[in-house]
C-alpha cells in the first residue's frame, strides 16, 4: 500500500512521512524482477521477498492509484478483505504523482532515474511540454494515426521495427476524437494505386504472398 503523507485531522497536526527508497513501490518491482531471474535495478522490497521465495510461476501486481494506508483506514471496514489481508505498509517514491510512481513500478527505476515526474514534462530539446503517458505535445490533438506495420520504408527493415504515421493539430479541441487505424485494414478498403502513391513500400496481399514464398525458398 502506498503512503506518502498522512492527512491531518486539523492544520496543527501536520505530519510529513519522508520517502524510503528501500521500502517503496519501486523496490516492489525490483523484487519481481529478481524473482524471474532478472538483475534488479534497485534494492528489492524486504516485505515481499519472502512471499516470492515460493517460486510462483505467475505474479500478478494490481495497482490501485492513490489508495494508500490513510484511505484504507478511514474508508474501509476493519473486517473487509483489504484490511484483514494487509501484510504490511510500504511507501511511494518521491514525487508521489501518478506518472512518477506508476513509471517506477513499470520500470524498476526511481523518478530521478526515469525523469517522468508529472502528467506533462518539459523537454528542452524540442522546447515543448509533452504528455508523457500519451506521447503527445501538450495542448495539441492527434487528428489521425495510421499504423503502417513493418517494412513500411525501404530504409527501415525487419519485422521488429513498426512504423506509425500521424497528423497533429496545433491546439487542443475539447471532446475531439481522432481516427486511428491499421494499414492491414486499409488494404481491404482503399485502392492500392492511391495507397502506393503515399507509401511506395506497402505490399498488396499477392505481393506479400510472393515475398513470403521467396523467403521460404532461400
Amino acid at each position: 500500500m502506498n503512503q506518502c503523507t498522512q492527512i491531518p485531522k486539523t492544520s496543527k497536526e501536520i505530519k510529513i512521512t519522508l520517502p524510503d527508497y528501500k521500502n517503496s513501490n519501486c523496490n516492489l518491482s525490483n523484487s519481481i524482477l529478481k524473482n524471474f531471474g532478472i538483475k534488479p535495478l534497485n534494492d528489492t522490497l524486504s516485505l515481499i521477498d519472502p512471499y516470492l521465495e515460493k517460486d510462483y510461476k505467475n505474479v500478478v501486481l494490481l495497482l490501485l492509484d492513490g489508495m494508500g494506508k490513510t484511505i484504507i483506514e478511514n474508508h474501509l471496514k476493519e473486517e473487509g478483505a483489504f484490511r484483514t489481508h494487509l501484510a504490511g505498509i510500504y511507501k511511494s517514491v518521491f514525487l508521489p504523482t501518478t506518472v512518477a510512481a506508476t513509471t517506477s513500478i513499470r520500470s524498476g527505476l526511481m523518478p530521478i532515474e526515469h525523469s517522468w515526474f508529472g502528467w506533462a514534462c518539459y523537454y528542452p530539446s524540442i522546447d515543448k511540454n509533452v504528455v508523457v503517458f500519451r506521447n503527445k505535445i501538450q495542448g495539441t490533438n492527434i487528428v489521425n494515426m495510421i499504423h503502417l506495420g513493418s517494412r513500411a520504408f525501404e530504409e527501415i527493415g525487419g519485422e521488429v521495427v513498426q512504423t506509425t504515421s500521424f497528423v497533429c493539430f496545433g491546439r487542443h479541441i475539447k471532446s475531439f476524437k481522432g481516427i486511428f487505424c491499421m494499414i492491414m485494414i486499409l488494404k481491404k478498403e482503399y485502392n492500392f494505386a492511391t495507397l502506393k502513391t503515399t507509401f511506395p513500400s506497402v505490399l498488396t496481399p499477392k505481393e506479400e504472398e510472393q515475398k513470403n514464398e521467396q523467403e521460404c525458398n532461400i
